[in-house]
């Protein structure tokens, strides 16, 4: 149920990003960790290029959270009630019953989150070395909630795992000792580097699973498909800007996430491919990384082990025709 649920959308204090706004009375629509992350940087490229505009409805301004279940909430309490989040948050989502769907793919690798420690600590050069220490993740259910997880069940390490925010709290739990190793990404990596020692890349243990879906609330879809196809499609016409020009969108993102344009270079460099998967997708369903995101949920015991029939939970008819797929053929259960 939907009755009562508060729209909690926290306003990002990292790099002192200010929470974008579209027109006045434009839609906001949910974007995990908008302003601070790599997750944005289409829609910030579709809004400055006009490709919402384009693609037929108002540019929409976006809310950002600290990622996992707030990130759905968020989304299905908007009057849009669309939202690129977390794929672990939406298979918990759909375990749990809420009435959402699957309606795009939006980044297809974990290769951006990387793990950290203090340059003074020479206790943690590898990730067994983790044993027996505090490690901060960004909130219950979320990407790296899982993704830690699993290199945990991995590498057979037993860790104090702590939830510690976003990308601005997480640094600041490290240096305040309040963890051992934290969690970034880019492009504060790119930004901070010099401060800080990489332990590992989330990619070293899974090179390619769904780590970010569009959502939209069922109901809203059925009434409103034309809506959520020119989000999806604005969407796609920001990344294929990124990948055909990478500069000039670094200097667009960095505008928008007041970042040094310098450091947003490197850090696009950094992502747009990752061991071979490029990290934004187009849109097309990637069912395969829903399904390693889903068996990886299970591993860990996030989730229940039963199946989920992809075709009940996801929708292809926002997708442009030219990306839409047969749900169940390519996977494999």
């Amino acid at each position: 149920m939907l009755t009562g649920w508060r729209r909690t959308a926290a306003v990002t204090l990292a790099l002192g990003a200010s929470l974008a706004t579209g027109p006045s009375g434009a839609a906001e629509i949910t974007v995990t960790h908008y302003g601070v992350s790599m997750y944005g940087v289409p829609y910030a490229v579709a809004k400055a290029s006009g490709a919402f505009k384009a693609a037929g409805m108002d540019t929409p301004g976006f809310l950002t959270s600290q990622g996992g279940g707030t990130s759905v909430r968020n989304a299905l309490a908007s009057e849009l009630p669309y939202g690129e989040v977390a794929t672990s948050a939406a298979i918990a989502a759909i375990k749990q019953g809420l009435p959402i769907k699957i309606v795009n793919s939006a980044v297809n690798t974990v290769g951006d989150i990387l793990w950290v420690a203090r340059k003074d600590d020479e206790r943690v050069k590898r990730p067994e070395d983790l044993a027996g220490l505090t490690v901060g993740y960004s909130s219950p259910k979320g990407g790296t909630d899982t993704v830690l997880s699993e290199i945990i069940r991995v590498t057979g390490v037993k860790v104090d795992k702590r939830a510690v925010g976003g990308v601005g709290p997480s640094l600041t739990a490290l240096r305040e000792k309040g963890v051992d190793v934290a969690w970034t990404q880019e492009p504060i990596w790119s930004r901070d580097k010099d401060q800080y020692r990489l332990v590992f890349n989330s990619a070293d243990f899974i090179p390619k699973i769904s780590q970010t879906v569009g959502i939209v609330r069922a109901d809203y879809l059925a009434k409103h498909p034309d809506v959520i196809r020119a989000i999806i499609e604005a969407r796609r016409r920001g990344v294929d800007a990124v990948y055909k020009d990478p500069g000039a969108a670094a200097d667009i993102a960095a505008a928008e996430f007041r970042i040094d344009p310098k450091v947003f270079r490197e850090a696009i460099d950094n992502v747009r491919t990752v061991k071979g998967v490029d990290y934004w997708s187009r849109g097309d369903i990637d069912y395969e990384g829903l399904e390693t995101s889903l068996r990886v949920l299970q591993s860990v015991g996030a989730v229940d082990d039963k199946p989920i029939d992809w075709a009940s939970v996801v929708s292809e008819v926002a997708l442009p025709d030219d990306l839409k797929r047969k749900a169940g053929a390519q996977v494999g259960r």
